[in-house]
C-alpha cells in the first residue's frame, strides 16, 4: 500500500497535471529544451540520488530513444536516478575535499544509518516539455526522510558558515515527487505524435518496484547530447524495518 502521508491521490494530481502541459506541449511543437548549466544555475548542482534499473526501465528507455530521435538525452542503466534532494545550485568544479562536499558526506552518513531502505514503486510514464518521466510512487515515508536531511543539511551549512544555494533551499520548496527522467528533449523531438501515444498507453504499466539500499552523492557532467553522473560518495541505510 502506498504510504499515506505522500497520498496517491495528491501525487497522482501532480503527475496528471504535468502531462497534461507536457501533451500540449509535444502536440504543438512548443517544447522547452532545457538550457545547460552556467554561473548562478540553480540547477544540475550536487544531489542526493537514488539509481533504479531493471529490464522493464531498459526496454522502455530503448522504445523512447527511438521516438525521441537523436537530438534528445535519453537516459540509461549509468545516469537514470530518482532525486531525492538537490543539495546545491551548479559549479564548474568540485574539488574531491570541498568544504561543503565533506558537509555533505557527514550529514548523509548520519541521516540515513538509521533509516530502513526506502521503496519505489515505478509506474506509468507522463511528460512535461522538457521531457519524458516515469511516475515514482512512495511505499515508504521517503517525504519524512528529505524533511530530516533537509533540517539537518540546513544546521550543518550554517554552523560551518557555509552559503545555502540550489532550488530547495527552504522547507516549503522540498519536491513531492519521485520519478525518474527518461528523455531530455532537445531543440526538436523526432516522431512527436508517436512518442504522445506511447506515452498514454503507458500511463499505467507497471515498471515494478524498487528497494533502495543505497544513497548516492552525485555531481552532473551535462553536455547537449548527454547527461553523466559524477560518483561524490555512498551512503547505506542501515535501519530494520
Amino acid at each position: 500500500m502506498m504510504f499515506k502521508n505522500l497520498s496517491e491521490p495528491s501525487l497522482a494530481t501532480i503527475y496528471d497535471d504535468l502531462w497534461s502541459r507536457g501533451r500540449q506541449a509535444l502536440s504543438s511543437g512548443r517544447l522547452v529544451a532545457e538550457s545547460l548549466p552556467s554561473p548562478g544555475t540553480s540547477r544540475w548542482g550536487i544531489s542526493a540520488v537514488f539509481r533504479p534499473w531493471s529490464r522493464a526501465l531498459a526496454e522502455c528507455s530503448e522504445d523512447c530513444r527511438l521516438l525521441v530521435g537523436p537530438d534528445s538525452v535519453v537516459y540509461g542503466e549509468d545516469n537514470l536516478h530518482v532525486t531525492l534532494r538537490s543539495l546545491e545550485g551548479w559549479r564548474s568544479e568540485v574539488a574531491d575535499q570541498d568544504d561543503a562536499l565533506g558537509v555533505y558526506r557527514d550529514v548523509l552518513t548520519s541521516v540515513v544509518k538509521h533509516r530502513p531502505a526506502p521503496r519505489i514503486r515505478f509506474r506509468g510514464l507522463t511528460a512535461s516539455a522538457s521531457g519524458v518521466h516515469v511516475q515514482g510512487w512512495p511505499l515508504d515515508d521517503v517525504q519524512a526522510l528529505r524533511i530530516e536531511l533537509h533540517a539537518t543539511l540546513l544546521e550543518r551549512l550554517l554552523a560551518a558558515r557555509l552559503p545555502i544555494t540550489g532550488p530547495e533551499t527552504k522547507r516549503v520548496e522540498l519536491r513531492r515527487t519521485a520519478h525518474a527522467t527518461l528523455a531530455m528533449y532537445g531543440p526538436k523531438v523526432a516522431h512527436a505524435d508517436e512518442l504522445c501515444a506511447f506515452i498514454e498507453r503507458h500511463r499505467d504499466t507497471d515498471f515494478g518496484e524498487q528497494c533502495f539500499e543505497t544513497l548516492w552523492l552525485v555531481g552532473y557532467r551535462r553536455t547537449s547530447q548527454s547527461v553523466a553522473l559524477t560518483t561524490h560518495g555512498r551512503f547505506d541505510f542501515g535501519g530494520v524495518r
